[in-house]
């Protein structure tokens, strides 16, 4: 095995017993999206097929250099995990695109940006 292969699983690893992590990146980037956008690189190079109460999942993950630390397919997982926990709450709604390059995109209520996390 190799030694960045490793450091993937085990990143995996720790993000899978962190699971709520996600959530709550999920929940900062997506309380205030208007300001999430404007500080992502990744945001104003997009065409912004997202709402402008929403974040999307590929942003989120650049944000936070997930795809270099995980990769792709783990950090998908990962995200859309959370986001489909934030809606299963009644705290977010969630949004598929089946577009070329699908992506997830994800909405908070107000009631939950302002809230903390709530218990598991």
């Amino acid at each position: 095995m190799t030694a960045e292969r490793a450091a993937r699983l085990a990143a995996l690893r720790r993000a899978r017993r962190n699971r709520p992590w996600t959530d709550e990146l999920l929940r900062s980037c997506a309380s205030d999206p208007a300001a999430f956008k404007t500080a992502q690189p990744a945001c104003s190079a997009c065409d912004r097929p997202c709402r402008d109460d929403e974040v999307c999942a590929t942003a989120v993950a650049k944000s936070d250099g997930l795809f270099e630390s995980m990769g792709r397919d783990q950090t998908y997982h990962l995200l859309a995990a959370g986001m489909k926990r934030l809606r299963a709450r009644g705290t977010a709604t969630l949004r598929n695109a089946d577009r070329q390059r699908p992506n997830a995109f994800l909405s908070v209520t107000v009631d939950d940006a302002d809230s903390p996390e709530a218990p598991q």
